[in-house]
């Protein structure tokens, strides 16, 4: 526990030196997270899911150079381009910060000082469940408790998650991390000790991945990794379908959670389905699998080198069960085949893949694997460990202050400001 302590005071104390302070909070909820956000104040304070109050609030708090369109026009109607998920798990934190709110003299708009605040402390919270669910995960994989604590720090400070847990806040990324883990989790319970209670929550966790954001129904192929053979994977799929009025009720908790976004678009356009992000789609025959992995511009093994630097483990990982390391290679080269098919394989103003945030939890059990089997160099995986996050640490900085720009980088750009940073100081 004192481990999630430590991280969770790390990651408020940074969002809070770098965002609540003067006017900064007004830039928290800026681009994609305003869109994620905004169905909350909609839906409790405007009753407005058309969203007819953005450009009042827009002018009222919003800088000039950050205001962004998140609607667009469907049916003739306004929709949020941007899916419910992340805001139904939003929803406490706000409602504590509009019951906060309403007490003090501040507008209880749903944009003002203490909503943004809560946010980032929704985000932080997220974060810490999922991590809690992978160091569960990596203890089913025989990770010892010291590769565990290596492992958690290395993903919070050697990655892009430090961005988007303490830093650009309201992101969906960190959301679906914590489902993603926690369903794996269940899943791995469920094989163990096939239960009602296991089961409900399974159906939930998917609803959510998929109500957060439906690209992520991919996730259900990497759950086959969680199972340790072929004849485990069948043996669950016959107790998930077994008992009928489990299987029944499971299905209804499924539809419940995912049948919330066809509910907001019915309510917004007369129609239960539409595609709100219009004109951006995927091209599967032109994927960018290079540039997602390794551009200046956004790669993801370039900017989170540990990332890379884990997938060692599968050789450790490979010499003890083939079908988990076959199951894995296979989905990790579905999935960076399917995020590097999006039209905008960048993914806009962002620090790394970010979309690889989710699926964290792939990445980095082989890296508990490798630490853990290969105990007679663990010092020398420390170490590199320890230089990778410092790594991570100077380019996450060079990217808040511009030297790594957040959409455009180029290879010139980033060999003449590369690792400087005492200009700052």
């Amino acid at each position: 526990m004192k481990k999630y302590v430590f991280i969770a005071v790390v990651l408020v104390w940074t969002s809070a030196n770098i965002n609540w302070g003067d006017k900064n909070w007004k830039d928290m909820l800026v681009y994609d997270a305003n869109g994620y956000y905004s169905y909350l104040p909609a839906a409790f304070i405007y009753g407005d899911l058309n969203f007819g109050f953005h450009e009042e609030i827009e002018q009222k708090y919003t800088k000039e150079r950050v205001r962004y369109e998140y609607r667009n026009e469907i049916h003739e109607k306004l929709v949020n381009k941007y899916y419910v998920g992340t805001a139904v798990l939003q929803t406490p934190f706000f409602l504590m910060a509009h019951l906060i709110t309403k007490a003090t003299d501040h507008p209880p708009d749903g944009f003002s000082k203490m909503y943004t605040i809560l946010v980032c402390l929704s985000s932080t919270f997220y974060f810490i469940v999922g991590l809690f669910y992978l160091e569960k995960i990596l203890a089913k994989f025989k990770v010892d408790e010291q590769a565990i604590l290596w492992v958690l720090l290395a993903l919070v400070f050697g990655t892009n998650c430090y961005v988007y847990a303490a830093i650009q806040i309201g992101m969906s990324h960190v959301y679906s991390f914590a489902c993603i883990n926690a369903l794996a989790y269940y899943l791995i319970r469920f094989n163990e000790s096939p239960s009602s209670k296991y089961q409900y929550l399974m159906a939930f966790l998917f609803g959510m991945v998929i109500l957060i954001r439906p690209i992520n129904v991919v996730v259900f192929l990497g759950l086959f990794f969680f199972l340790p053979s072929f004849e485990e994977l069948k043996k669950t799929f016959v107790q998930l379908f077994e008992n009928k009025s489990r299987l029944f009720a499971s299905i209804l908790i499924l539809l419940a959670v995912v049948s919330i976004q066809p509910i907001i678009y019915k309510i917004q356009t007369g129609s239960f389905f539409v595609y709100s992000y219009k004109e951006e789609g995927f091209d599967f025959l032109n994927p960018e699998i290079f540039n997602f992995l390794f551009s200046y511009r956004k790669g993801y093994f370039l900017y989170t080198p540990l990332a890379f630097f884990s997938l060692f483990g599968l050789y450790f990982l490979y010499k003890e069960n083939k079908f988990q390391t076959f199951t894995l290679i296979g989905f990790l080269s579905l999935l960076i085949y399917l995020l590097s098919s999006w039209s905008m394989w960048w993914y806009g103003g962002s620090f790394s893949a970010r979309v690889m945030l989710e699926f964290s939890v792939f990445i980095f059990v082989p890296l508990g694997v490798l630490l853990s089997r290969l105990k007679s160099l663990r010092k020398m995986n420390v170490a590199i460990i320890v230089l990778l996050i410092v790594f991570c640490q100077i380019q996450i900085f060079q990217y808040r202050h511009y030297d790594i720009h957040y959409s455009e980088m180029t290879k010139e750009l980033y060999w003449e400001n590369f690792l400087k940073i005492g200009k700052y100081f």
